[in-house]
């Protein structure tokens, strides 16, 4: 794999017969030996003799260049077990470990402009090897480093990077030590972590080895990162700029968070930095597109890496892309051609609007969650509609969560499609009301959802029974239930005005582009 980094192409090598044969030899070695020091400082692992019967799993160097937000840029090789030859019950058995969810980064960051909270952010150095084994694991000398003949291997003490438990215990570590530091750990994101005295507040997000952290003082940030600190190795990277390829840009009135240069890469990884540039990620006439007859795709492992670039990027700051990337995601598996020319078309919208943001605005009215919900009525070949929703916790701010998918029963009629999203739009309310909840400490507010339907909005509000919509699923009716609770309330708003109506259609420019408050303005 080449990569052009600062105007020069670098060779990723595959193996480490690659590297030695790489131009860049003489940084991966370095690189090598950097990771293979950190193993042995952390006690990683004994060369001892393997014991009868024991088989060694393998293990393989992982190679890549870490790009910083100024441009520059290093080496970076990491030795990685072949945890897949592991086996259950003999050595390993709890794997899970929970990431944090986008939608949290984005509620904290909100939170964070609208009180002036400081947002910095930590790496913690080779974060795995800090958590001890729980079975005895043999692993084969690394390629390169061979200390000891052929009997000998290596017995791991730690958990190194590949391993099946790795991820788990790193993170059972991780948060006995947050709990110890009075961080009470959130029911509805196992990776947040908060902590509220009185006037103080703290607020830390893990994703595997980065943090996030937010306090309501300089002084609460400080002592955190100190207690950290004495714990576990790691770089204090100050005010955040970057984490997890998106970068944080911080002023007194407003966080930003884009994902420019991570669009940059995937359009130069395609070779469309030069293409022709449009203004809609996608035609309008999509559908009758995908129902036209093609040629299987040429390179289906392409449309699979493409789409796959693309979903982390809808994911993280680029909303206006959930709609077509929704609908392209159906063809993974069996790719045309039309396909591949439709994410291709993405491409060229990115061009165009490449330095789109989500920008985070502090409100005068305070925050509240505020959600839209929509669906397109039996466009999919296959007759099923498709719902789409969004939140934002205040008017002026950008979203905090969206989604589109096509709905999994057929409906009848537009105001049933209607009604099956607003039930899709519910199970989000509810897990950011309780989300919200858990971050300020209050009585959960009401929850209010706008919708451009008045038929689905009047059987969401009044269970009487009619003819047309008596076949509809209990399930589909526990709306009616959290309204008399007072949890939501249902209110119209024109479609013109319904943030939600890009999730469910492709749109004009026009219209896409008064949509422009999905990423915030001023």
């Amino acid at each position: 794999n080449n990569l052009n980094v600062a105007n020069n192409i670098i060779n990723i090598p595959n193996s480490y017969k690659e590297a030695l044969q790489s131009p860049e030899k003489e940084h991966w070695i370095a690189s090598m030996c950097d990771e293979i020091k950190a193993l042995k400082l952390n006690k990683t692992y004994n060369i001892v003799k393997l014991p009868p019967g024991c088989t060694p799993i393998g293990n393989r160097w992982i190679f890549s260049v870490k790009i910083d937000p100024n441009g520059s840029y290093r080496y970076k090789s990491r030795l990685v077990a072949q945890g897949f030859s592991q086996t259950p019950g003999i050595n390993y058995t709890d794997t899970f470990a929970p990431t944090a969810r986008m939608t949290t980064i984005r509620i904290i960051i909100n939170i964070a402009v609208q009180e002036g909270f400081p947002v910095h952010q930590m790496d913690v150095n080779n974060a795995y090897l800090n958590s001890n084994l729980d079975f005895d694991v043999y692993m084969r000398q690394p390629e390169g480093f061979v200390e000891q003949g052929i009997n000998y291997t290596c017995k791991l003490n730690k958990g190194l990077y590949g391993l099946k438990q790795s991820g788990f215990l790193w993170n059972d570590m991780i948060v006995n030590f947050f709990k110890s530091l009075n961080l009470t750990q959130s029911q509805n994101d196992m990776c947040l972590f908060v902590r509220i005295q009185n006037d103080e507040k703290l607020f830390v997000i893990l994703y595997v080895d980065d943090l996030i952290v937010v306090a309501s003082s300089m002084t609460i940030l400080t002592e955190f990162k100190s207690k950290f600190s004495k714990k576990f190795k790691v770089k204090d990277m100050g005010q955040i700029r970057w984490f997890l390829g998106m970068q944080f840009v911080v002023s007194n009135s407003h966080i930003s968070i884009n994902q420019s240069l991570y669009t940059q890469n995937i359009l130069q990884r395609f070779n469309m930095s030069d293409c022709n540039p449009r203004n809609i990620p996608c035609d309008l006439s999509v559908y009758s597109l995908l129902t036209t007859e093609s040629e299987p795709c040429e390179d289906p492992t392409a449309f699979r890496e493409l789409i796959g670039s693309l979903i982390y990027l809808h994911m993280g700051t680029r909303p206006d892309l959930t709609f077509i990337i929704s609908l392209l995601s159906q063809f993974m598996s069996s790719p045309k051609k039309i396909h591949m020319k439709l994410a291709l078309g993405v491409l060229r919208y990115l061009k165009t609007h490449l330095h789109y943001e989500l920008k985070y605005v502090k409100c005068q009215d305070g925050l509240n969650v505020i959600g839209y919900s929509d669906s397109d009525f039996a466009q999919d070949s296959d007759r099923k509609s498709r719902s789409g929703y969004c939140f934002k916790l205040n008017k002026s701010s950008a979203l905090i969560s969206w989604r589109s998918a096509k709905q999994s029963l057929v409906a009848d009629s537009t105001c049933e499609s209607e009604y099956l999203a607003l039930n899709e739009t519910l199970k989000e309310a509810l897990f950011l009301r309780q989300l919200f909840a858990d971050v300020t400490k209050q009585p959960m507010e009401r929850v209010t959802i706008y919708a451009d339907n008045l038929g689905s909005i009047s059987l969401a509000q009044h269970p009487s029974f009619h003819r047309r919509t008596k076949h509809i699923d209990i399930k589909f009716h526990s709306i009616r239930d959290y309204i008399a609770k007072d949890y939501i309330s249902v209110v119209y708003i024109p479609s013109n005005s319904n943030l939600s109506d890009m999730f469910t259609k492709p749109l004009p420019a026009v219209k896409l582009n008064n949509f422009s408050i999905v990423r915030g303005k001023v």
